[in-house]
């Protein structure tokens, strides 16, 4: 029986055997495989190459001297490299580094956890140290591994002699695949990665010191590696080995010319399961490129040149270390030519490959990449094509071309088969690498974090070193540097001091900044619209997603979340990652929107565009639509918000849907110390359709108000029950941590449901969060519209304390005339907004074209 492929990133594999194995290649066929560039050019690096130059060097030197968070930095990797060295013995540097090829920490579950009924990931969740470097603990039941109760009874002999054993017991079935965990594959992975930043710190210590015992250091690992990386076999995470020449299997993953190693129970099938995407040799997650890169950069320390004049490595050996470990190590690399999350590292290593050995059609096969990345994986305007979590993850893959490049030129005398040169390119100016940073800039809300939208964590932010790159290399944007101000402090003393060390020029910190401050923002391919409030920006931030369907999206078009001084407020649950239960999060009912017949949206084709965004004054709106069900012929949310003062604001939200036989606006809100003002309830209990608990419920035509106690400030939401409206309140999914710490936690869900009908469904509710008695919002109600446009027109009255609010919003550009106590309020257009405070119009608001009068005085448009 053939193994199942069931990953998205996988589908282009699985296409291409739908139309039968493709022909396997060579070693002809791929030229990159050629290393007599290497041959010929790898006499002309000047060291140290890639990534740190040895103006970077210099650079950290003279912070050195003048700042004592470089010294510090200094100090703590001396002391590292102390502790490295005094740990080196043969047996300890044997041990770390195996002649079995080490497997990966992830894709190893706990059959302890599994006898014990424990909640438990499928990755396992273990504690490794290495003063103990031959066991790990499952931190969730206590068990430690290897261990007798659960044997490695499952072991194959490969062709080299290594000695692959996996737990005998009861498969496990990960994400579609019947596989067995090998604890001792995971602990080896653990202690190549030790020994890496061993390897690399002691390097980097030499560079900076000079001290050349820690260059000796670096040597000895390196060499150790040399000996060993080339007979480590390509494998995949989920514990499948392909025991035959490296380099035939890197090339051919998918269709193996031999049978692998596998644990499960269908047996060999002459491929890697997982492919290209989980591939590697040190490592089993598709990411090869952090031991590569870390190998490189240790590597390319220790060829600087020694202050004693007399080279860390002879000749035989560099030649070794740069063929048996640094060649070798890209092999896997540059078989892949997919542009994903993970490849675009491995890419990145390529080319950092060929600038430290002097290849530099490496260096082309990288920068080809990078180019892909930056014009195709990311959008058009900058933003994400997958989450923010996995847009700072590819940044993290790609963030070394923009600093190797710089003065970068191919080795004198080459020219590439169509006679050109690369000489000294600004990947940071001359690409569109510039709109990406300018889109993680704009995409951030108050507190410096990314919503998390997607398949993101609330926790994503740009991070240290990704915000020093971005103020180092773009120093005329004064917004840069503020923003690094704001996370390594005035004085720049903190944030990722390895980066500034090398990077940062000195006397960044006296330059002279305007508060940070983040803009109003639709990104018009990413189709997120933004609007904030408060003098800089940051006191709120309002999100709608109107995004298509992709790899790591969910199904959560036109949600809107809503983020203000510190908290969420209209929460998205985020991305509970490998978790069995990921699509409790992922689901249509997860999010803040409208489920149409209790499914869930589409997964493809559902579009999605912006029809207005308006973010001039105190009143901005937006407004968005897509294709979500196929049955609805109207999906479209309107959004406005007010802000009274700075900071002190409330948001309008009307969703119209058309099509299907019922419909449900769905959202949750903070959490669960909350008070219901509402008609009586009833106790129907499960409601069929609706994953809740607790459920209360009424139909009665009154208004509800529902108050979330946040401490200082209290969250809003308020509506009324329309006629054939019914509104319910019950306990749903509140988990949010993959690593199960919060399992069993509820959220309120509030449900409101109505028939479908000829006419569309009108959802109108106002949020506010404010100190109590500080509140903006006395009451909404829905204003009487003339017979003519009311098929069209949707017509809100907010009271407030010093007045009305009025906001008509129209599905087509049409005339609505409304008697109010303060006049006629006539709007003609798409969406107008008034704001009446004692007797007087204060402020209004237009979008698309529209003209906004009050008492016969035109506040808006023409």
């Amino acid at each position: 029986m053939k193994k199942r492929v069931i990953s998205l990133c996988l589908a282009a594999a699985l296409a291409a055997a739908c139309g039968g194995a493709p022909a396997r290649r060579t070693a002809a066929d791929e030229p990159l495989l050629d290393w007599s560039a290497w041959k010929l050019h790898r006499t002309t690096v000047v060291h140290p190459a890639g990534t740190i130059k040895p103006a970077d060097v210099e650079r950290a030197k003279e912070n050195m001297r003048r700042y004592e968070w470089a010294r510090a930095y200094a100090e703590e990797l001396r002391r590292g490299a102390d502790d490295w060295l005094n740990r080196l013995t043969p047996e300890w540097i044997a041990t770390m580094i195996p002649v079995e090829t080490p497997g990966d920490t992830l894709f190893t579950p706990c059959p302890a956890c599994r006898d014990l009924k424990k909640p438990a990931h499928p990755h396992g969740q273990y504690r490794w140290d290495a003063a103990a470097p031959n066991e790990m603990t499952c931190e969730v039941c206590g068990t430690i591994y290897p261990s007798e109760k659960y044997p490695e009874s499952m072991v194959f002999t490969t062709k080299s002699g290594q000695k692959l054993g996996f737990y005998g017991g009861p498969e496990f079935v990960l994400f579609g695949f019947p596989t067995r965990p090998s604890f001792t594959a995971n602990i080896r992975a653990r202690k190549v990665a030790a020994a890496t930043r061993a390897c690399r710190e002691l390097a980097e210590a030499y560079a900076l010191t000079g001290n050349e015992e820690y260059g000796h250091g670096a040597r000895r690992l390196l060499l150790r590696f040399a000996e060993v990386y080339p007979n480590w076999l390509v494998h995949v995470g989920y514990g499948e080995y392909a025991d035959m020449d490296p380099h035939a299997a890197a090339l051919n993953i998918k269709n193996l010319p031999e049978n692998e190693i596998t644990p499960t129970p269908a047996g060999p099938d002459k491929s890697l399961h997982s492919g290209y995407w989980q591939g590697g040799r040190a490592t089993g997650t598709g990411m090869e490129a952090g031991f590569v890169r870390q190998m490189l950069e240790a590597y390319s320390f220790i060829r600087a040149k020694p202050q004693s004049g007399e080279d860390i490595l002879s000749g035989e050996e560099r030649l070794k270390i740069e063929k048996d470990l640094l060649l070798e190590s890209t092999v896997l690399l540059i078989a892949d030519k997919a542009v994903n999350n993970k490849s675009v590292g491995n890419a990145t290593a390529v080319a950092l490959a060929g600038m430290v050995l002097g290849h530099p059609e490496m260096v082309r096969f990288g920068l080809d990449v990078f180019l892909k990345t930056v014009d195709g994986w990311f959008l058009p305007d900058g933003g994400t094509s997958e989450s923010y979590s996995y847009a700072t993850m590819t940044l993290n893959g790609i963030e070394s071309m923009g600093q190797a490049f710089r003065g970068y030129s191919d080795p004198p005398g080459y020219k590439d088969a169509g006679g050109r040169r690369i000489d000294d390119i600004d990947l940071y100016r001359q690409t569109a690498y510039a709109r990406v940073w300018q889109a993680m800039f704009n995409g951030m809300q108050g507190d410096l974090k990314y919503p998390p939208l997607a398949d993101g964590h609330r926790t994503t932010a740009l991070g240290d070193r990704l915000t020093e790159l971005m103020a180092d290399n773009y120093p005329e944007d004064g917004r840069y540097t503020a923003l690094l101000k704001e996370l390594a402090g005035p004085d720049l003393s903190g944030g990722d001091v390895r980066t500034a060390v090398y990077f940062r020029p000195p006397g960044l910190e006296e330059k002279e900044t305007a508060p940070l401050s983040l803009p109003d923002i639709l990104f018009p391919a990413l189709r997120f619209g933004y609007l904030r409030s408060g003098e800089t920006g940051r006191s709120s931030c309002l999100v709608l997603s109107a995004s298509d369907w992709g790899i790591h999206h969910h199904f959560d078009s036109l949600e809107l979340y809503y983020w203000q001084d510190g908290r969420e407020l209209l929460s998205d649950l985020g991305y509970l990652w490998d978790h069995p239960m990921s699509l409790m999060s992922r689901r249509t009912f997860a999010h803040n929107t409208v489920m149409v017949d209790g499914g869930e949206q589409l997964s493809k084709g559902r579009g999605g565009e912006f029809t207005f965004f308006a973010s001039k004054g105190p009143m901005k709106a937006m407004e968005a639509e897509s294709r979500a069900y196929p049955q609805a012929t109207l999906y479209r949310r309107t959004v406005a918000q007010v802000e009274y003062e700075p900071g002190r604001l409330y948001v309008v939200d009307v969703f119209r849907v058309r099509g299907g036989r019922k419909h449900q606006y769905v959202f949750h809100g903070p959490g669960n110390a909350y008070e219901l003002a509402s008609p009586e309830l009833e106790t129907p209990g499960r409601i069929e359709g609706l994953a809740l608990e607790q459920v209360r419920a009424s139909s009665a035509a009154a208004e509800w108000q529902v108050t979330w106690n946040l401490g200082a400030t209290d969250f809003r939401a308020l509506w009324r029950n329309e006629p054939g409206e019914r509104s319910i309140v019950g306990d749903g999914w509140g988990q949010r941590d993959y690593r199960n710490s919060d399992v069993g936690a509820v959220l309120p869900y509030i449900v409101r449901e109505r028939a479908g009908a000829a006419e569309p469904s009108v959802y109108v509710t106002v949020f506010e969060s404010a100190p109590a008695g500080r509140e903006v919002v006395r009451g909404v109600r829905r204003l009487a519209v003339p017979e003519i446009p009311a098929a069209d027109a949707v017509a809100v009255a907010v009271d407030t304390p010093e007045g009305v609010d009025y906001f008509v919003s129209c599905l087509r550009p049409v005339e609505v005339k409304l008697d109010t106590p303060h006049g006629e309020l006539a709007v003609n257009g798409r969406f107008g907004a008034v704001s009446v405070r004692r007797g007087k119009a204060a402020s209004a608001s237009a979008a698309a074209g529209t003209t906004v009068s009050l008492g016969g005085k035109i506040l808006e448009g023409k």
